[in-house]
């Protein structure tokens, strides 16, 4: 689970049903959801635009959505990785992610 401020979402990652919950946390705003297509298990917005950061540990898969629920890109982790826990953007941009090895 994660949260960003600026749009006021709390951002849920439903593992069962392979989905994530956009929740706002505002009155009057609809909850919406997004097919992952694997099992998500770790979130984290980029610093930059906000753009949220969908771990897949099982598939060893790091997906980029955006704040709508786009997808920009789908990273495959190298063979050797186990798990693929968490992801976070550094300030330079690049994407540090946490494994099992």
């Amino acid at each position: 689970m994660t949260s960003d401020s600026r749009r006021q979402v709390l951002y849920v990652a439903d593992y069962k049903k392979q989905v994530v919950h956009r929740v706002p946390t505002t009155a009057g705003s609809n909850h919406s959801q997004w097919s992952v297509g694997q099992r998500p298990n770790g979130l984290s917005l980029t610093m930059d635009t906000g753009n949220v950061l969908v771990s897949c540990s099982d598939a060893r898969r790091l997906i980029e959505f955006t704040s709508q629920g786009c997808v920009l890109r789908d990273i495959s982790i190298r063979g050797d990785i186990v798990a693929l826990h968490h992801a976070v953007t550094l300030m330079n941009g690049q994407v540090s992610v946490r494994v099992i090895l």
